[in-house]
């Protein structure tokens, strides 16, 4: 089995460096010229407008790995070219007095996203760009998407394949548009449906404290099973919150999805529920989601048969870890325990994102 590189094998210094610095600045937009060149976007133009769509904020040097698979004039020639045309805008924040100048970070832009439904089926229909004063408000988008980037990055490598990691990468990315899940108003996909994921005759859900909702993850990473060749999701919340309260209302429509919603949605084309990761910005965070988690997660599939049982999904299915344990590559994550009843200390699990997915066939 082939073996992680290191991190700063990976060509992704530059993702990382400034994003600190970037988020707590100003910004200022690049301003067009008088005219837009005809442009006939190429499948690589495609993927950086598909990136944007669903990833939101993408610095130069995000743009370079997923899209472009080095760092280089042509790169950023051709990022000139498609702000020029009116496919993308772009800011940064004033230059420092000491001199130099920030890394663009783009956005997509209303022409773009036309251009982009109009030539990839399955592009996200409502869209529109940002109201954006402040790098403080992308910086949530920043901090995820560089993670996203180095993840992906191990786990190309991971499965020996190289090249730009929109491609590359073994798992697909969805942001929080595309990932927008409404159980209520999603069907079912009959056709696709795998059976497993119908709830077990004589059996039912008690919801517990759970609530029925729309969940919005802030990324969904799709793919399939490295060991099993099932296809899999994973959902990820990013909280940078530092206020575990504040996640409580998300807890319980996940623990509420998890349970019964997720089985009329798109996801019902798999066979098992997917896993939810909760990544808080501080490891000393993670405790506190825990502790929310713990209270809140109460949803349970109730079995018949010679004996009444029930095992509870949300519990079962939703992890916490932090930021700084996925950089660090430590693939230790944190769940409560299976049982509510149950007065054990949280259980600690093993689940590496790099070693999850099996290499993509569609590349």
């Amino acid at each position: 089995m082939p073996t992680d590189p290191p991190a700063d094998a990976l060509l992704l210094g530059e993702v990382h460096a400034g994003v600190e610095l970037l988020v707590s600045h100003t910004i200022e937009f690049d301003v067009r010229d008088g005219t837009r060149p005809r442009l006939s976007p190429t499948d690589r133009d495609l993927d950086i407008l598909e990136a944007l769509c669903e990833l939101r904020y993408l610095t130069t040097a995000m743009l370079a790995v997923l899209a472009w698979g080095r760092y280089n004039t042509r790169l950023r020639e051709r990022l000139r070219l498609l702000f020029r045309a009116g496919l993308v805008r772009r800011f940064r924040p004033p230059s420092p007095p000491s001199g130099g100048r920030h890394q663009w970070i783009y956005e997509l832009d209303v022409k773009g996203h036309r251009v982009l439904r109009d030539r990839r089926e399955g592009t996200v229909e409502h869209w529109a760009p940002s109201e954006l004063y402040s790098l403080s408000y992308a910086e949530h988008d920043l901090e995820l998407n560089a993670l996203l980037c180095e993840i992906g990055a191990r786990a190309a490598a991971h499965v020996g394949q190289d090249g730009p990691l929109w491609r590359a990468a073994p798992f697909r990315v969805q942001g929080p548009r595309s990932g927008r899940v409404d159980p209520d108003r999603e069907a079912r996909p009959a056709a696709d449906a795998d059976p497993r994921s119908e709830l077990p005759p004589g059996s039912f859900v008690d919801p517990g404290s759970s609530v029925g909702g729309v969940i919005e993850p802030d990324a969904t990473l799709t793919g399939t099973h490295a060991v099993t060749g099932e296809p899999i999701a994973v959902l990820i919340e990013y909280d940078r919150t530092r206020r575990a309260t504040k996640l409580v209302g998300k807890l319980a429509r996940y623990d509420n999805f998890l349970a019964r919603g997720w089985r009329r949605t798109r996801h019902a084309t798999m066979p098992d529920e997917p896993g939810v990761l909760f990544v808080t910005r501080d490891e000393q965070h993670v405790g506190n989601v825990l502790r929310e988690a713990d209270r809140h997660l109460t949803a349970s599939i109730v079995h018949h048969g010679e004996r009444r049982r029930r095992h509870f999904p949300g519990r079962e299915e939703i992890a916490v870890t932090s930021r700084g344990r996925l950089l660090d590559g430590d693939d230790t994550i944190v769940q409560v325990t299976p049982d509510p009843a149950a007065r054990a200390s949280a259980v600690e699990e093993q689940l590496s994102l790099v070693r999850l997915f099996a290499a993509r066939r569609d590349r």
